[in-house]
């Protein structure tokens, strides 16, 4: 493998290093050499000598703007702002010679005048910088009270009273006091340089100006998301995490020390490492922060800085429960399909009444009965009636024993996960192409492309961190290519959107690969080297001129013939792809054409080029890993394969079942022929997640036996007969693999509530039970154990993972950070014949396609604000907050050609049954398309959509079903839940 350092964009406030040698000068008596362009400031920090600053961060353009950085320079005529001051060789520099100290006292001391002291930030998490200060230098007391200035200083007051400058409570998580802030501008330059989102600037004149939103609203209307950036640099109480002035008023005392946690966030798959700030004696965590690690680099996004407190929210589940009402099915208006999506927005169900058809037991009650009910399963029709659904939020170390409990006790492999669900077809094509199921390199690695190809991809929702690295290459001259139907909000930093037809993306590229090959802009030497069947693919895409691709895609034949020219002439150029690729029956030949542009360009195994599928949740890459689907063991070895199959069977002691398992969708089809009849779903919630809800609620209520292991009561535990209570990610220790396959440790911040359980011990007392042992000691324990059994996770370790985790493969853990370029030069890829293959595509209609009774194309997909579905953001206080009701998102023009104003209600029909939701007009949807977020039970997207299936990644097509759209007084009667499906 080639083993580098990970490729992560340098900050824009990074010193420049230049070839120049280094340079020697002196600080505070201490010789020093930095290389040359390094600034002053930068230079004192190596000798770990610490200098004042309010508007420096070492993450942002250093400005000069606050000078309580300056220091003494011999020979210099003032006094140097050392963040912006290049060292020079010869340099002397004091760092705090009397002149610097009297300097900052009063430049301190002027800033005080006008601060409310103490202010918001102080009384709540202490740590207002300027404040600080103002007691380094005798102007504040330890009690946060003002003192006179030291006799020689002059007292510095305002001439006379000031009007008080304005507070701004709009937003829902930053409250703004202008009166605080000092014009450091780090606000500002945190937007702009770390986040991309360009929302703050300054307005006013004089003594009036400050900081603004847009142009100069209210904060809570303005375009921001939320990310909580400029709270997090800012110096002073200006901006806050209102989450902390609601724990902790303004007027209470100093607050109570908080315990520092390192994690990892639970939600998307960019995996960013923050730190949790927890409150021990409340079991209460106040507010999160970024922390350093190479690849989201202290950023965060609104999930992760804000979303944290679903964990203490009433719907808690914190004693198992045991069923008492039958016949079994859904128990709330929505699960049954009897909600008209009227009623209270942001509806959660009721607990109280769902908890009115269970009852409380111990937890040897309740494991004795399911082991005992999936045993008597599996004795009287076999193990191929049992299977398990398991969960890419759990573990790396969950999804291993939970496999190896369904493969080694229920004796079979109907094992899956939510991959099958948003990147199983990008998978398939992965292993066809170049034999692996990661990415080849990290999104970090844009900031050596040329060229970067984002396709099928609302980054700036789904994946914000990573976005904000592709907004910052495109500003430093990364050239973007966007691709998708929907004109989301990267498409605004785009060179070159490509706003497609719907399910069209086969014929672009193969319009793109024909005009390559028709003009000899392969790299004809990688081709010749490293790939194989390119003869099939040019006769392929051969079919395909501009012209042609042109009336199937709708982008014209000269923009396609600029887009491939821009790719083939790039030294490298990066593709990175979401489910709006893989969710569709030609999910698969959508990757397959990916994969077979980056082999044709040469686009593979050098920086700044690669294949970057963006995985979704959180621990979607490890599930898969450790074997959490139906044809792989961990480390994707496939079950068929004899000797793989003897390898696991000597490890776990017991013969195993030589044939593939049923995937997600194809065990909720068998449930409902009776042929799947007891189900084990770990944290997973199938009956929003998967397609064509109506059958899976008929499935859930054909099952013999159900149990669900989960944090809340959801939907899909709606159906069960037993329900343990789990942990969150914030309560247990454990790995996560993230889209780059960084694995990191995840820590415990939180207690456990009540008799909830950590997920791994609950596998463990099940398999136990079910009459095949398990004696883990540790999470560890575990993943060694799953370390041991494939190649990725050779010699990695709790130890070496560290704070910041590892990439694997990595061969030296204990010196690199992991291999960052796969397949680099002199490489063979992972397959039989060592090269890259080009498998050509052909054009597949989607299943659905709209007529005169459905006329629109229904598209779904994830909100900034929520995630998956809804079990855990919709019970964060701040995120319901910001997006709490469902809608659908409909083209200005066709809400004018149907009469609808915004924010009336619409009923939403498909062939399948129909929803009753609100109408956003917005033209980042197209002219005959819907959007729909599916995270809203009261308004399930999926129970429009199709589950047709890729025939190869068995994945649903999520992403094309045909609708109808009726004002709600007009609407013909479909009942919501009552459509068989097809």
């Amino acid at each position: 493998m080639n083993v580098s350092a990970t490729a992560s964009p340098s900050s824009p406030a990074a010193p420049t290093v230049s070839a120049a040698p280094p340079v020697t000068l002196t600080i505070d008596g201490t010789s020093v050499s930095v290389p040359a362009g390094t600034s002053v400031w930068d230079a004192a920090r190596t000798l770990g000598i610490p200098v004042p600053v309010l508007c420096h961060d070492p993450r942002l353009r250093p400005v000069g703007v606050c000078r309580m950085c300056v220091v003494e320079v011999k020979g210099a005529r003032t006094l140097q702002a050392s963040c912006v001051r290049p060292s020079e060789s010869g340099m002397e520099v004091s760092t705090s010679s009397p002149v610097v100290v009297r300097n900052r006292a009063m430049l301190t001391e002027l800033l005080l005048a006008d601060h409310p002291s103490p202010c918001v930030r102080e009384t709540t998490t202490a740590d207002c910088d300027l404040e600080a200060l103002g007691r380094t230098y005798g102007l504040i007391d330890a009690r946060g009270a003002r003192v006179a200035a030291a006799a020689r200083l002059p007292a510095v007051a305002p001439a006379a009273p000031v009007t008080r400058r304005s507070k701004d409570g709009s937003s829902e998580v930053i409250s703004v006091d202008h009166q605080a802030c000092i014009l450091c501008d780090k606000c500002i330059r945190a937007c702009d340089e770390i986040q991309n989102n360009d929302v703050i600037g300054r307005t006013g004149k004089g003594y009036t100006t400050r900081i603004a939103f847009d142009l100069d609203q209210p904060m809570g209307d303005s375009t921001c998301v939320a990310c909580g950036e400029c709270a997090a640099v800012c110096p002073t109480g200006a901006l806050v995490n209102r989450v902390m002035t609601e724990v902790r008023p303004v007027t209470a005392t100093a607050p109570t020390a908080l315990k520092a946690v390192d994690s990892v966030c639970p939600y998307c798959g960019v995996g960013c490492a923050l730190t949790y700030h927890v409150d021990e004696a409340a079991n209460r965590i106040l507010y999160a922060s970024g922390r350093a690690q190479p690849g989201s680099q202290e950023r965060l996004c609104v999930k992760g800085r804000y979303g944290f407190d679903y964990t203490s929210h009433p719907d808690r589940l914190t004693k198992p429960l045991i069923r008492t009402t039958y016949p079994k099915g859904g128990l709330s208006a929505d699960v049954r399909g009897e909600s008209d999506g009227r009623r209270r927005q942001g509806g959660l169900a009721d607990m109280k009444a769902l908890r009115s058809h269970f009852r409380e037991a111990t937890w040897e009650e309740a494991l004795d009965l399911t082991a005992k009910r999936l045993g008597d399963i599996k004795a009287k029709h076999g193990p191929s009636a049992l299977a398990g659904f398991g969960s890419a939020k759990c573990t790396n170390e969950e999804a291993y024993l939970f496999q190896k409990l369904v493969r080694a006790g229920f004796g079979t492999n109907n094992v899956d996960h939510c991959t099958r669900l948003c990147h199983a077809s990008s998978v398939a094509a992965l292993f066809e192409g170049i034999g692996t199921a990661a990415v080849t390199t990290t999104y970090g690695d844009i900031v050596n492309s040329d060229v970067a190809l984002l396709t099928g991809t609302n980054s700036a929702s789904n994946h914000p961190v990573a976005a904000s690295f592709f907004k910052e290459a495109s500003r430093h001259g990364t050239k973007l290519i966007v691709i998708d139907p929907r004109e989301t909000d990267i498409a605004d930093f785009s060179d070159t959107f490509l706003r497609i037809k719907p399910g069209s993306d086969v014929s672009l590229y193969n319009g793109i690969m024909h005009v390559i090959l028709a003009e000899g802009l392969e790299d004809k030497a990688f081709v010749a080297e490293r790939t194989e069947n390119l003869e099939a693919l040019r006769a392929t895409v051969g079919r395909y001129p501009p012209e042609v691709a042109s009336k199937l895609c709708g982008i014209p034949a000269e923009t396609i013939r600029e887009v491939a020219r821009t790719i083939a002439k790039a030294k490298s150029m990066i593709v990175f792809w979401g489910m709006g690729i893989s969710q569709h029956v030609h999910g698969t030949d959508n990757a397959r054409c990916l994969i077979a542009l980056c082999l044709l360009t040469g686009n593979v195994g050098k920086p700044g080029a690669g294949l970057h599928p963006l995985r979704g949740q959180n621990n979607v890459q490890g599930a898969s890993d450790s074997g959490l689907i139906p044809m792989f063991y961990p480390d994707y070895q496939h079950v068929e394969v004899a000797e793989n199959r003897a390898k696991f069977e000597k490890a776990w002691g017991l013969p195993l079942d030589p044939k593939r398992g049923l995937t997600v969708v194809e065990i909720v089809k068998a449930a409902l022929a009776h042929e799947v009849r007891g189900m084990y779903i770990l944290g997973e919630n199938p009956f929003m997640s998967d397609p064509n809800m109506n059958k899976v609620r008929k499935a859930l209520t054909a099952l013999d036996f159900l149990v669900v292991q989960d944090i809340f009561l959801t939907e899909t535990a709606e159906f069960a007969d037993v329900i343990l209570p789990a942990s969150t990610a914030l309560e247990k220790t454990g790995t996560y693999t993230n889209t780059d396959r960084r694995v990191q440790v995840g820590h415990p911040a939180l207690l456990l509530p009540g008799e909830a359980r950590a997920d791994w011990r609950i596998i463990q007392e099940i398999s136990n039970r079910m009459g095949y042992p398990m004696a883990y000691a540790s999470p560890e324990e575990v993943f060694l154990e799953l370390s041991s059994l494939g190649s990725s996770l050779t010699g990695l370790d709790y130890e070496n993972l560290g704070k910041t985790g590892k990439l694997y493969p990595c061969p030296d853990p204990e010196h690199t950070d992991g291999t960052v370029v796969m397949y680099g030069e002199g490489e063979s890829f992972p397959t039989k014949s060592g090269r890259g293959k080009f498998v050509p595509a052909e054009v597949v209609a989607p299943d659905e396609l709209p007529d005169a009774e459905y006329p629109f194309v229904l598209n779904t997909g994830r909100l900034l604000e929520h995630w998956h579905t809804g079990s855990m953001t919709r019970r964060a206080s701040v995120l319901d907050a910001l997006e709490p009701e469902a809608f659908c998102e409909l083209h200005p023009e066709d809400c004018t050609e149907l009469g609808l104003a915004e924010g009336v209600f619409v009923r939403l029909s498909s062939r399948r049954g129909a929803v009753t939701v609100k109408v956003r007009a917005n033209d980042a949807s197209q002219r005959g398309t819907v959007f729909m977020a599916f995270c809203f039970r009261e308004a399930a997207a999926n129970l429009l959509t199709t589950d047709a299936l890729d025939p190869v990644g068995k994945i649903p097509e999520f992403k094309y079903c045909a609708v109808r759209i009726e004002p709600v007084a007009t609407a013909r009667a479909v009942p919501t839940g009552g459509a068989s499906g097809r």
